[in-house]
């Protein structure tokens, strides 16, 4: 599975895309001066999603939300 969220450079700056945003919508999430800033972002918001999504998980047993 691919991470949502990823990096892209544009003529002037790195942008942080989202490949799940809503067609007509934007997809960019950030506009960073430097490709480190940009990844620094992506990490931290992939891994929010992670972490979101496990504890979405731990919530149902036998998939039953307690």
């Amino acid at each position: 599975m691919k991470p949502r969220y990823y990096v892209r450079q544009e003529i002037n700056a790195w942008q942080v895309r989202d490949r799940l945003a809503v067609k007509g919508h934007s997809d960019v999430v950030a506009i960073l001066s430097n490709r480190r800033e940009a990844r620094e972002r992506m990490r931290e918001l992939n891994n929010e999603t992670t972490r979101d999504h496990r504890a979405d998980q731990q919530l149902t047993v036998d998939g039953e939300t307690i």
